[in-house]
């Protein structure tokens, strides 16, 4: 017994390095196993089994399956209510991953009520918690356009941010990918910029300064700097993603071919050279991948 309980523990910890690596197709079977291993081992409802059920919720939850996610998180919450109490610090992990499932369904109501829980729980205060659980409130407040309410709750996240090397690290620059764009949307450009600079911010902590995924975020910049006459930046913003993708072999991609294309936009409204050089290199990756520069 000894054997397959540190079995289904080595293969909860090899599935949980998948899931911060946002790889959830790989976690899933490790999961299943050391699901069915603790279910041999353990009465139904076993803290263990939960721990499991809520790591098998987030592996749905990162591949965009609602359903299955939501399904996974209730009985793993179900589960620790009944052995644990209403009240223990388990429940938090839990109860977030409920309030995720019901902002990307659009019950925003839903998903305050499940964090003002959470918020609640006596270890949040002691730990980072809290600020993931404000951190989420913010996404709430500004899928509702109450910028205010979202300014103020992300600045006590600024106090609080996650500890590394958990999902709600790398969950939060995509969480602000996301948020930003509804800012720009909203003409809120300003507020664009910050969380994207946040998102750099957080992705550089972690995966360093040359890493790829820097791409899209300064990608993004880039076209707001454009957009606000803040041209200098632009360049500069452009450049840096151009060298990314390089270096990651990305010498033709719809990615790169963008990047060429708003290299060459600004140069020729600058007068700082000739963009039409980079316009046509966009143009002849697109051709190559059968898509189609928007003029």
């Amino acid at each position: 017994a000894d054997d397959r309980r540190h079995l289904a523990h080595g293969l909860d910890y090899l599935a949980r390095i998948r899931l911060l690596q946002l790889r959830p197709a790989e976690a899933e079977p490790y999961l299943n196993e050391a699901l069915a291993i603790r279910r041999s081992l353990h009465p139904a409802g076993h803290p263990d089994i939960a721990d499991t059920l809520q790591a098998l919720g987030n592996a749905a939850l990162f591949a965009g399956d609602l359903a299955e996610a939501r399904q996974r998180f209730t009985l793993a919450l179900d589960m620790y209510e009944r052995t644990l109490g209403t009240g223990h610090r388990f429940l938090g992990n839990t109860l977030i991953g409920l309030a995720m499932v019901a902002t990307r369904e659009g019950r925003f109501s839903d998903s305050d009520a499940l964090l003002a829980r959470c918020g609640n729980l006596p270890v949040a205060a002691k730990n980072s918690q809290i600020g993931i659980v404000r951190f989420h409130q913010a996404i709430n407040a500004m899928y509702q356009n109450r910028f205010t309410d979202a300014g103020t709750l992300l600045g006590e996240v600024r106090a609080s941010k996650p500890p590394r090397w958990t999902p709600d690290y790398y969950r939060q620059v995509s969480a602000l990918y996301g948020l930003a764009g509804v800012c720009r949307d909203a003409g809120r450009l300003q507020d664009a910029e910050m969380l994207l600079l946040w998102s750099v911010e957080i992705t550089t902590d972690v995966f360093g300064p040359d890493d790829a995924r820097l791409k899209p975020l300064l990608t993004a910049l880039a076209g707001l700097a454009y957009r606000t006459g803040g041209f200098g930046e632009a360049e500069r913003r452009v450049q840096r993603a151009i060298q990314l993708c390089l270096r990651a072999g990305e010498e033709e991609s719809e990615e790169i071919a963008a990047l060429y294309h708003l290299y060459g936009e600004l140069l020729n409204r600058t007068g700082w050279g000739d963009g039409n050089e980079f316009r046509a290199k966009a143009a002849a990756i697109r051709k190559s991948l059968g898509l189609r520069i928007t003029q």
